[in-house]
C-alpha cells in the first residue's frame, strides 16, 4: 500500500484478504478437511468424550464455528476467546460454549444440534 492510503482503507482491505482467503481455503481440497473436523468434533451429549473428540484450543474453534454456524465461546483458566462464523450472516443460532475443567474441556449450555 502507498503512503496516502488512509488506515481506515487499509483495515478494510485487510479484512477482505481474510474472508477471501477463508473461502479459497474452504472451497479448495480443505473442505474435506472440514468434513472431518466436524465428523471429529460432533458429540451426541453433553460431557466428557472419548479420545477421538479431543480438540486443540484455540485452533479448532473458529472450525467449530464455521460447521455449526453459531459462535463458539471458550472459556479457559488463563484465558477466554470467542469465535464468529466468516461466511454467513449472523443469525439466531444459539452459541456453543466449551469450558476448561483441569486439563479437559467440556461442552456446556447448549448442545449442537442436527
Amino acid at each position: 500500500m502507498e503512503g496516502g492510503t488512509n488506515n481506515q482503507n487499509s483495515k478494510s482491505l485487510h479484512g477482505i484478504w481474510g474472508v477471501f482467503k477463508m473461502l479459497s481455503w474452504m472451497s479448495g481440497k480443505k473442505s474435506t478437511t472440514i468434513s472431518r473436523v466436524a465428523q471429529r468434533i460432533h458429540v451426541e451429549e453433553l460431557g466428557p468424550c472419548d479420545i477421538y473428540h479431543w480438540m486443540s484450543m484455540p485452533t479448532t474453534d473458529h472450525i467449530m464455528a464455521e460447521v455449526y454456524n453459531r459462535p463458539v465461546f471458550y472459556y479457559g483458566k488463563s484465558w477466554s476467546q470467542k469465535f464468529f462464523p466468516s461466511t454467513t450472516l449472523p443469525n439466531k443460532n444459539p452459541p456453543i460454549f466449551i469450558e476448561e475443567l483441569g486439563t479437559d474441556c467440556y461442552p456446556r449450555g447448549n448442545a449442537v444440534e442436527k
